[in-house]
C-alpha cells in the first residue's frame, strides 16, 4: 500500500491485523470445542487483547518492505504467537486467582476449576507450536512458501525459548512471594537486599512480557530479508521498548481505571507479586521508612486484609509512580536514538518511534 503519512502506517497495521484475526479464529475452531463457547467462555477472552506483540511483527516487517502486505507464513506465524500469549495469561489467571481479563470473565472461572484453565492454556500453548512445524513441514515437502526452511526452523526455535521463559517467569514470579510470606524478620530490607529484589523483578519483567516481543520482532526482520545482524538490532530495540511496556502496566495497575485495564487496582500486591513501583516505594528517600514497612509488611502476611491492600497500594501510587513515570520519559528517549540507527526509510523511523512511544505509554 501507498504509506505517505503516520495514518497511512497505522492503517496498514490494522488492515494486517484483521488478516491475522481471521487466520487466528481459524486456529482456534481447530483446537477450541464449541462446546466450551457454549458454556459461555467470552470469545473476547481468546482473542480481545490489544494485539500488541503482533502489531510489533507487522510494523517490523512492514518498515523494511515498503510496508508490503504480509506473506501468508508470516500472517500464520503472528496467530501462532497469539496462541501462546493467550495460554500464558490463562495460566496467569489460574496463578493469580484472577477473576476477569480482557474485560471478560477468567477461563478458569467459566470452565469451572483452576485445571479446566490450565488445559485451555496447554492446548493452546501446543497448537502454537504444532503451527510453526505444520509449516516447516509443508515447506520441506511442498514448497508451499516462498522463503528457506530454515526459516521456520529459526521461528521455531525463538518461539520455543520465549515459551521457556514465560514458564521461567511465573514461577520465580512465585518464589518471590513464598520467600517474603515465609520470612520470619519483617523489618525493612536493607539497600543491598531491594537491590537484589529489584534485580530480579526485572528478570520476571523480561521472561513474562520483552521475551515474546522480541521474538516476534526477530522473527518478523527475519522474514523481511534482513541479515540476522539487523535482526539482532530489532531484538534489541524491541527488547527495550517491552521492559518499559511492562513498567507502563505496573503503573497501571496501581491507578489505572479499572473498567480500562480490566482488573481492579492493587491487584499485584493483593497477589504478592512485587512489581517496579513497589520496588521504588521501597528505596530510601523515595518515602518514609512508617510507609515503607507497610508496605513491605504487606507482601509478607499470606492474606492482607483488603484495608490493608488499599493503603499498600495507595502507598506505591503516591511514592513509586512518579519515579517510574519519570524514569519512562528519559527512556523513551534513548530507544529513539537506537531506532534512528536502523537502516530505514525516513517516514519508517518515525513510525516506528511513534510506535515506541504509543507503546510504552500504553496508548491505542
Amino acid at each position: 500500500m501507498s504509506v505517505q503519512t503516520l495514518d497511512d502506517v497505522f492503517s496498514y497495521v490494522a488492515t494486517e491485523m484483521q488478516a491475522v484475526g481471521v487466520a487466528y479464529n481459524v486456529f482456534l475452531g481447530r483446537i477450541i470445542d464449541k462446546h466450551i463457547l457454549e458454556l459461555g467462555l467470552d470469545k473476547n477472552y481468546l482473542d480481545g487483547g490489544k494485539g500488541t506483540r503482533e502489531k510489533a511483527g507487522i510494523l517490523v516487517y512492514g518498515l523494511f518492505t515498503d510496508f508490503a502486505p504480509l506473506p501468508e507464513d508470516l500472517t500464520q506465524i503472528l496467530a501462532s504467537a497469539s496462541a501462546i500469549h493467550t495460554a500464558s495469561l490463562c495460566h496467569d489467571d489460574v496463578q493469580d486467582k484472577a477473576k476477569r481479563r480482557r474485560g471478560a470473565e477468567a477461563a478458569h472461572v467459566t470452565l469451572g476449576g483452576d485445571d479446566a484453565g490450565v488445559f485451555l492454556g496447554d492446548s493452546l500453548l501446543t497448537a502454537g507450536n504444532y503451527k510453526i512445524w505444520e509449516m516447516l513441514r509443508e515447506q520441506t515437502s511442498a514448497a508451499r512458501y516462498s522463503i528457506n526452511p530454515s526459516f521456520f526452523v529459526e521461528t521455531g526455535y525463538r518461539l520455543s525459548e520465549a515459551q521457556a521463559y514465560l514458564s521461567a517467569g511465573q514461577t520465580a514470579e512465585r518464589v518471590i512471594r513464598e520467600e517474603l510470606r515465609r520470612r520470619k524478620n519483617r523489618a525493612l530490607p536493607t539497600p543491598q537486599e531491594i537491590t537484589e529484589l529489584s534485580n530480579r523483578v526485572q528478570s520476571i519483567a523480561y521472561n513474562k512480557t520483552a521475551s515474546l516481543i522480541e521474538a516476534i520482532a526477530y522473527i518478523a526482520a527475519l522474514r523481511a530479508r534482513k541479515s540476522p545482524e539487523v535482526a539482532e538490532k530489532v531484538r534489541l530495540i524491541a527488547q527495550r521498548i517491552a521492559y518499559d511496556f511492562q513498567r507502563r502496566d505496573d503503573v497501571l495497575d496501581c491507578i489505572g481505571d479499572p473498567l480500562l485495564t480490566g482488573k481492579p487496582q492493587g491487584s499485584d500486591i493483593r497477589n504478592g507479586i512485587v512489581n517496579s513501583v513497589h520496588i521504588e516505594a521501597l528505596r530510601e528517600g523515595n518515602a518514609p521508612s512508617e510507609e515503607r514497612e507497610i508496605l513491605y509488611q504487606t507482601f509478607c502476611m499470606k492474606r492482607a486484609p483488603l484495608k490493608r491492600v488499599v493503603q499498600a497500594n495507595q502507598i506505591g501510587a503516591t511514592r513509586g509512580v512518579p519515579v517510574v513515570q519519570r524514569s519512562l520519559e528519559e527512556k523513551i528517549v534513548g530507544i529513539q536514538a537506537s531506532i534512528m540507527e536502523l537502516e530505514a526509510h525516513a517516514i519508517g523511523k518515525e513510525a516506528f518511534c511513534y510506535f515506541a512511544q504509543k507503546l510504552v505509554n500504553r496508548e491505542k
